[in-house]
């Protein structure tokens, strides 16, 4: 139990106590709580006694309206002061849910793309669900119940030991049976919850994942698979639920056992008292009062005892998620990047895996140099490591050895958002999101205009949307950008690239979902605006990259080969061998290719030389 509630802790200190003014509003709540309890017990304490004075013949009008002041007290605070409180933890809640949102999505974008990719479907939608529910959940149980519960059985058994002793004692004694009932109670009722939540989380992202099906099962026919599938998860699900309501049926059966045998035990020795030991009749009546309204907090305190348990486990998910480490994190003394010009970038001896138990790696010492405003082309067959190394000068992985450089700076001792500014990327899924087209493309600077947004449409190809009458830039795009062509969202994610205007330019498999004459016409567009920029074509095919300054070939993570295009043509290696392979389906001589383009004249020196 006590490991639970430092869980429970961990989650409040991690969200719910941050800032002063959540810390001031619940620090009021729980002063309304004690000054509630107070109020209950103390004022019912004071009036007994009074009306004792005026049975004894000294009562006087001020004594009498003193009663009637202390009840009128008594009725305000009792239905005002939980009001205040209620008000108060709503802001609170508020507040957290807002600022604890923002972490998890924060710490989304710190995640490595693996774990994205990696992801169990419906995970991220399930941490938000669970931020939700639990801080709505968590508040309450802590400031609505537990703290309230303890505040007021405090007052109560303090009131019964004020007014005898030995009916304290018993209170105290069943209150201590009652925590141990809770505690084993709420352990019970915590693993039939952690089987329901992760039977939940398994219908859910079942579910979701049967509904992505939905085009595939009808082709195939296999609706009816599918809705067996989810069944099955369904019925997983529901016989947790039917686990969870039984362990509380049952736990609150014992619990209501021992409370109720407490306030027995109590007002039968307020009775003895009363008969044998000259206890009074007011207070043995008062306290007959004070053990009836223990059956209150401490049925409180039992089920928010539970709730700890169930709120804990729900907490553990957001905890280890919010704090866990992605091994993207930054240094504390990271410097922005700062580039005026074209940079040049150098991949130094680099090695990757994205599983660390093979032996195999994704990338095997990859060395080589892209200069100042050159073009160069990482080509090979799928699967050579290609996209990796874009995606680890993106900073979305980070490599097991060597070094990435720009301007000479090894990446990871600058910001990745200051890196990141400095790169524009045209992949090979664009993503588009729904809006306007024109939204789509400022969406790489919001800052920009109506004419700054036009002239990148233009530049990426959109020229229909501004010159047909019956289209536009404000023609709105469905989720995924699906009302549109694999063409023309491959323009829109040009147009996108050109207005961020980045020193860099990566195209990372950028046509090859195009058909050839659609790729060469976006490669053309691509080399009539790159002047001044460094670029890096990442591609496995290899027909349309005959004027970039320089190429790299790979394979199986390994480099094989560099140099020109003219340069890997008379080398008649594996880059030959692969052009040559597409040429032959396309009907093209290689070499009447290698003639057209008189590469046969370019040289590695004058590419040095750059």
């Amino acid at each position: 139990m006590f490991s639970r509630l430092l869980n429970l802790y961990s989650f409040v200190r991690l969200c719910l106590w941050q800032g002063k003014a959540n810390n001031t509003k619940l620090i009021l709540a729980m002063i309304v709580d004690v000054l509630n309890s107070t109020i209950k017990v103390g004022g019912a304490i004071l009036i007994g006694q009074e009306v004792i004075v005026l049975s004894a013949g000294n009562g006087t009008l001020a004594i009498n309206s003193f009663i009637m002041a202390v009840a009128a007290v008594m009725a305000i605070a009792i239905n005002i002061l939980p009001i205040a409180r209620g008000y108060l933890l709503s802001s609170v809640r508020s507040n957290t849910q807002s600022s604890l949102l923002e972490r998890l999505l924060r710490k989304t974008y710190q995640m490595k793309l693996d774990e994205h990719i990696a992801a169990p479907t419906g995970r991220f939608p399930q941490l938000l669900t669970a931020v939700y529910s639990n801080v709505e959940k968590v508040i309450p149980t802590l400031h609505g119940e537990l703290f309230p519960a303890i505040v007021d059985l405090v007052a109560i058994i303090a009131g019964l030991f004020y007014i005898n002793f030995y009916c304290g004692l018993v209170a105290i004694l069943g209150l201590g049976i009652y925590c141990v009932s809770a505690s084993y109670n709420a352990a019970k009722m915590g693993q039939a919850s952690k089987f329901r939540l992760s039977a939940s989380y398994g219908a859910y992202g079942g579910l979701l994942a049967a509904i992505a099906r939905y085009k595939v099962a009808h082709q195939f026919g296999n609706v009816e698979y599918e809705v067996k599938k989810a069944r099955e998860v369904l019925d997983v699900q529901k016989n947790a639920f039917m686990g969870v309501h039984r362990q509380d049926v049952f736990s609150g059966l014992r619990n209501n056992i021992i409370a109720i045998a407490t306030i027995v035990l109590v007002a039968g020795l307020a009775v003895y008292g009363f008969l044998y030991t000259g206890l009074n009749m007011l207070e043995a009546m008062l306290a007959g009062y004070l053990a009836s309204i223990l059956i209150g907090p401490l049925r409180s305190l039992g089920k928010a005892l539970e709730q700890v348990y169930v709120d804990s486990i729900e907490c553990e998910k957001i905890i280890d998620f919010t704090t866990s480490d992605s091994g993207l994190e930054q240094s504390s003394d990271a410097q922005d990047l700062k580039i005026a010009a074209a940079p040049s970038i150098e991949f130094r001896n680099i090695s990757f895996s994205y599983d660390a138990t093979k032996e195999k790696k994704t990338l095997n010492d990859v060395s080589f140099e892209v200069r100042s405003g050159q073009t160069v082309a990482i080509v090979g067959e799928s699967g050579a490591g290609k996209s990796t190394l874009v995606n680890l000068l993106m900073r979305f992985y980070a490599q097991d050895t060597g070094e990435v450089l720009v301007n000479g700076k090894d990446i990871r001792t600058v910001t990745a958002e200051s890196l990141r500014s400095h790169i524009s990327v045209v992949s090979q899924n664009p993503d588009l999101f729904q809006g306007s087209i024109a939204e789509n493309i400022a969406y790489a600077d919001w800052s920009a205009d109506k004419g700054q947004i036009e002239q990148a449409a233009k530049a990426g190809g959109l020229d229909a949307w501004l010159e047909s009458n019956d289209r536009s830039l404000e023609e709105q795009l469905g989720g995924s950008g699906d009302s549109i062509s694999g063409g023309q969202k491959q323009r829109v994610s040009l147009a996108r690239a050109l207005l961020k205007d980045g020193e860099i330019l990566l195209l990372d498999e950028a046509t090859s979902a195009l058909d050839i004459s659609t790729e060469k016409e976006i490669m053309t567009r691509v080399e009539a605006v790159t002047k001044g920029k460094t670029v890096i074509v990442v591609t496995h095919r290899i027909t349309n990259i005959v004027g970039v300054d320089w190429i790299v070939y790979l394979q199986e993570g390994v480099v094989k080969e560099q140099g020109t295009f003219a340069e890997l043509l008379k080398g008649k290696g594996l880059f030959y061998q692969q052009l040559k392979t597409e040429c032959d389906k396309l009907g093209i001589d290689i070499n009447k290719l290698e003639v057209s383009n008189k590469l046969s004249e370019a040289t590695s020196q004058e590419v040095l030389e750059m």
